[in-house]
């Protein structure tokens, strides 16, 4: 059942309404009226999340996992969100699932830099074994002979499990 409508003061027709009045007055206190409050919460979420809807791009959509064992099978974008996944999951190293550690690329013109993130403070020695893996992998980077490449699996495998 729709509600009733009365008839306005200026009109003797039953089902117009009232013009509505906008107050151009300010608020004497806006902090103190809710739905003041309840606005400004969501403006700055809402103003963030259309800055960065307009600068991110497209999604680049992640192939289902797959156990690939040669690295020839996969693309570079695909080897390399496959090794910083690891990676940041190595990074994370304490026992249940409170904790989430993510790394992230940054190609400037200078250098790469790798970005480290958690919910919890990166913890102090998360920094040095991250920079003596790179460190070690950055030895590979010349195509070294098979002999070289195993000795540094080994240790970047060895300073992991020790992690």
């Amino acid at each position: 059942m729709a509600p009733k409508r009365r008839p306005s003061k200026t009109s003797n027709k039953p089902d117009e309404l009232p013009p509505l009045r906008v107050s151009t007055e300010p608020t004497p206190h806006p902090r103190r009226d809710p739905h003041d409050r309840l606005m400004k919460r969501f403006y700055e979420p809402l103003v963030l999340q259309h800055v960065l809807g307009s600068t991110r791009g497209d999604h680049i959509p992640r192939p289902p996992p797959a156990d690939v064992q040669d690295a020839e099978e996969l693309d570079g974008i695909s080897l390399r969100r496959d090794f910083l996944d690891k990676l940041a999951f190595v990074c994370d190293y304490e026992k249940g699932g409170a904790t989430v550690t993510a790394i992230a690329l940054q190609q400037t013109p200078a250098a790469v830099i790798l970005w480290v993130g958690a919910n919890e403070d990166v913890k102090s020695k998360v920094k040095p074994f991250l920079e003596i893996i790179l460190s070690s992998l950055e030895t590979l980077r010349s195509k070294p002979a098979e002999s070289v490449i195993k000795e540094a699996e080994n240790g970047i495998f060895r300073r992991a499990v020790e992690f």
